[in-house]
């Protein structure tokens, strides 16, 4: 099986259930990614985990921009930061104390630390939500969010390790009336039993098969996610000519160029006086 395979998300619904649901399973996206945040491997794999997550959310909420989740966790997990948008763009950036434990856990992070799930839309819409950091898992946290600023039954799992990341979510749809009234309690009952291997070692068709095969789903195509950060030279221009001249003016003393450098990509961007004078030209 060739690893784009795996790199992708399937959504499905259940008949008669009210119940809809997504797999993602990231393999090149999240090399692409977790080698421009290197770290303890706990810390990693929360990153993977959140990547994970950005994707299944974005697959669940109508939005036509982007998703992201972020936890800023004080003296130990510094920041963390995954994003997916509508196109299947994903990216993400890792701040962490180097000297963490192979036991840590997200419960060691600063319990006054908070979990913002931002949506973005194409039409400058954006919604924020901001909730405590309850659980010891980020899947437990994500329930959390939308039990709370949601208000959906819904429920998901999350795993990664060094050669992938991968996810289920499933959600009650909202104003919709089943026709078995148990379903919703079955179907959590029967995607409690996955394992991190399942979610990580098979693809979804064959996962859903172990994990409902008594449950008729209609399964949607393959949507393809990848690396993607939208950093350019032209957008990083903008920010500096935002700045004003005299501001970089007065930089650039005792320096040849202003660099900056994308913390999502590590592409470099600089500017020399030459290349300053003719943005404000």
């Amino acid at each position: 099986m060739s690893r784009s395979e795996f790199d992708g998300l399937r959504r499905f619904a259940m008949h008669g259930l009210a119940v809809r649901g997504a797999f993602v399973s990231l393999d090149e996206t999240w090399q692409s990614i977790r080698l421009r945040n290197l770290a303890p491997l706990p810390a990693q794999q929360l990153l993977g985990e959140a990547l994970a997550a950005s994707a299944l959310m974005a697959s669940q909420i109508k939005v036509d921009g982007r998703v992201s989740v972020q936890l800023q966790g004080g003296k130990t997990l510094k920041l963390l930061m995954a994003e997916c948008t509508s196109e299947g763009g994903q990216r993400g950036v890792l701040s962490c104390d180097d000297s963490l434990s192979d036991d840590w856990t997200l419960a060691d992070v600063d319990r006054d630390s908070l979990l913002t799930i931002t949506i973005e839309n194409a039409r400058a819409e954006r919604y924020q939500g901001i909730v405590e950091l309850k659980g010891n898992t980020l899947a437990e946290a994500l329930t959390g969010y939308f039990t709370h600023s949601e208000q959906l039954d819904t429920r998901l799992w999350l795993a990664a390790d060094n050669d992938r990341a991968a996810g289920l979510i499933v959600q009650r749809l909202p104003g919709r009336t089943a026709e078995d009234p148990d379903g919703w309690n079955r179907v959590v009952h029967l995607a409690e039993t996955v394992t991190a291997e399942e979610l990580l070692g098979l693809r979804s068709e064959a996962l859903a098969g172990r994990l409902f095969a008594e449950e008729a789903l209609t399964w949607e195509p393959q949507k393809r996610l990848c690396f993607r950060c939208p950093c350019s030279r032209e957008r990083v221009a903008e920010v500096l000519m935002a700045l004003g001249e005299e501001a970089l003016e007065n930089e650039l003393e005792g320096d040849e160029v202003i660099t900056v450098d994308c913390e999502f990509c590590n592409e470099r961007y600089s500017f020399d006086p030459v290349d300053l004078k003719l943005l404000f030209a």
